[in-house]
């Protein structure tokens, strides 16, 4: 009941997709998240080197998988990841998609080599097996619960090896987790984040390995995924 009225708020305020359709606006949504997780970094007593170390974990599963590779980006907002795909990672050639046209504008400043198309990630304009890699960056948590398996398997259509998603774990406690739920409706406007035992259960059969944060992290619960997408 409480996460259909949250539901219902967060289509009423509308924050998320408003934060969404330019660079400038989601600036000014990542202004406001930034001092909150410092605030809660401060509160938990996290260091930012064990989300480094991380990030360094999840930066070798990346490099490793899209060297080399024909990549599509789900979800790429202003173009940050898939301009690290090209120039960091060694990808040779990404192809970014996302609904909101203000956002391929900021993408196409920042790197105009990539391949840029306004494309939901429900009905993916590729034909199966189009690319080698398909990667989503923290698309999920922007999409309701119940699309998410229909975004999932566009993703494993079109990819011919894998794909890698990286997204925002809920809480196993249910206390911690209905505060958590109450923050990312109201404040951040995204949809219901699934807790990692969740997420395996949504991502069987085609989880080759994940890489994670503890549990007890208040900030930054990234879980990373490798699926292999010849499982069909």
């Amino acid at each position: 009941m409480l996460a259909r009225a949250l539901s219902s708020l967060r289509s009423f305020l509308r924050w998320d997709r408003l934060t969404h359709r330019s660079e400038r606006l989601y600036e000014v949504r990542r202004g406001v998240m930034a001092f909150l997780h410092r605030l809660s970094l401060v509160v938990g007593g996290e260091s930012k080197e064990k989300y480094s170390a991380f990030e360094e974990e999840v930066s070798r599963e990346v490099r490793l998988a899209v060297s080399g590779s024909v990549v599509l980006e789900t979800g790429c907002g202003p173009g940050t990841e898939a301009t690290r795909l090209m120039t960091e990672f060694g990808a040779e050639q990404v192809i970014a998609t996302d609904v909101s046209f203000g956002m391929l504008l900021a993408a196409r400043k920042k790197c105009p080599q990539l391949i840029l198309i306004q494309a939901d990630a429900l009905h993916l304009p590729f034909r199966e097996n189009a690319v080698d890699v398909v990667y989503s960056n923290c698309m999920y948590h922007h999409i309701e619960a119940q699309d998410r398996k229909r975004v999932l398997n566009e993703s494993l259509r079109v990819a011919g090896r894998c794909v890698l998603l990286k997204e925002i774990a809920g809480f196993e406690s249910l206390f911690l987790n209905t505060v958590y739920m109450l923050y990312y409706s109201i404040v951040d406007g995204s949809a219901y984040r699934f807790t990692v035992r969740r997420w395996l259960e949504f991502l069987n059969p085609h989880v080759k390995r994940y890489l994670r944060r503890p549990e007890s992290a208040l900030v930054f619960r990234y879980v990373f995924f490798v699926l292999d997408a010849s499982r069909k």
